[in-house]
């Protein structure tokens, strides 16, 4: 399968899983190894307008050499509960996003990508009323979209 082709695949796997508003990037990147970069957000303004700071941003990368696919931002953000005595000094706390690296096959990368954009899609659920940004997005219209 061509670099192309695989892009378009799991961009087709991921849009099966998400809310048809979200943001879905698949695309080459190649600094120092040529990799994809798999980039899920919420769409809206940037946070404090500052270039590339989207919303509940989540970022898978692909490294094409041996088909290795890890997670590189897999946290949403949710507001600080007062009451809890660990989080009360925080300015805001990361809800873990499940992932197990899949088999270094085409395949079993696509569906990985596809069942990690689906836990995303369910800690948004999850956290729907305590997530930061409210200001900036309606979570609960996006994930009806």
């Amino acid at each position: 399968m061509t670099t192309q082709e695989l892009i378009i695949k799991i961009e087709e796997a991921i849009r099966k899983e998400v809310p048809s508003t979200t943001v879905v990037e698949v695309r080459e990147y190649n600094v120092i190894l040529l990799s994809l970069l798999i980039k899920l957000y919420v769409p809206g303004p940037t946070i404090n307008d500052v270039p590339g700071q989207f919303i509940q941003r989540v970022l898978l990368v692909l490294d094409l050499e041996d088909m290795e696919l890890r997670a590189a931002i897999q946290r949403i953000t949710r507001k600080v509960n007062p009451n809890n005595p660990r989080e009360k000094n925080l300015a805001q706390v990361g809800v873990k996003i499940p992932f197990r690296k899949p088999a270094q096959e085409e395949e079993a990368v696509i569906r990985a990508c596809a069942r990690f954009a689906k836990r995303w899609v369910e800690a948004l659920k999850e956290n729907v009323d305590v997530l930061m940004y409210q200001d900036l997005v309606d979570y609960k219209q996006f994930l009806n979209s």
